[in-house]
């Protein structure tokens, strides 16, 4: 509202008057206003209806909520996306387990390109109609042949160290969403065990997928593998959604 009326030829003091109150005060007080969504308004997002736009397709399965997006991104948004990513790269990390567990390397946008993180970010955050702060900062990820990720999940376990850990701040993830970079000649393929389906990598394709239940229970059919690459290389980037805010502020 205030950045519509500043482009429409209002004053910055003139708005000031009207609010009563400085236009970064204002700001501040909005950003601790910000309400979560609840568990079933993450279950119902608009990028699960029918009539969105870009319109997602749904996995045929009760199990989880899984889409496909296809073309989500331009091959130019994707080439611009891969020079950033291989500006910054460093060893990829995992929340248990020993090193070898993944052996891809990431790149943690913002720190390779400030303003193309913030756009994208804003972007992905509109397929859910939710603030970008409820998320965490966009990551990318490069895979060289022979790379992989073995089968994990993007949930923390309650109850669990991990969980006590990894969710304060930012709560429990909540949808993942990924975006294939390139097409690969042969592997890396994104393979949910527990719903026999495997996807192939495709330049501007995008996955995403609920961590959790209506509830907000994990669930375990969204168990998940990045198969290692026989042929060429892989560029994804990926998106986390959290059930609060403190991670992408």
């Amino acid at each position: 509202m205030i950045e519509r009326a500043m482009a429409a030829g209002f004053q910055r003091e003139a708005i000031e008057a009207v609010l009563d109150r400085p236009i970064a005060d204002l700001s501040a007080s909005l950003r601790q206003e910000l309400s979560p969504p609840g568990w079933l308004q993450w279950f119902e997002a608009p990028l699960t209806r029918p009539e969105h736009h870009p319109r997602a397709w749904r996995l045929d399965t009760p199990l989880a909520q899984i889409y496909e997006l296809p073309d989500l991104l331009s091959r130019q948004e994707c080439e611009a996306l891969m020079e950033a990513i291989d500006r910054q790269l460093v060893p990829s990390t995992v929340t248990r387990g020993d090193s070898s567990y993944r052996t891809s390397r990431t790149c943690h946008l913002r720190g390779a390109d400030a303003d193309l993180a913030a756009r994208l970010d804003q972007r992905l955050g509109d397929l859910f109609a939710v603030d970008p702060r409820l998320s965490e900062p966009l990551q990318g990820q490069h895979y060289l042949a022979g790379q992989y990720f073995k089968e994990h999940t993007d949930w923390f376990a309650p109850g669990t160290e991990e969980f006590t850990t990894h969710t304060n701040p930012g709560g429990q993830r909540t949808w993942t969403l990924m975006i294939y970079l390139n097409s690969v000649p042969r592997g890396g393929q994104t393979c949910f065990k527990y719903l026999g389906r495997c996807f192939t990598p495709v330049q501007g394709l995008a996955l995403a997928w609920n961590n959790l239940m209506a509830d907000g229970t994990p669930n375990p059919f969204t168990l998940h593998e990045a198969m290692p690459v026989e042929e060429g290389s892989k560029w994804v980037i990926t998106k986390w959604f959290r059930a609060r805010t403190g991670r992408n502020d």
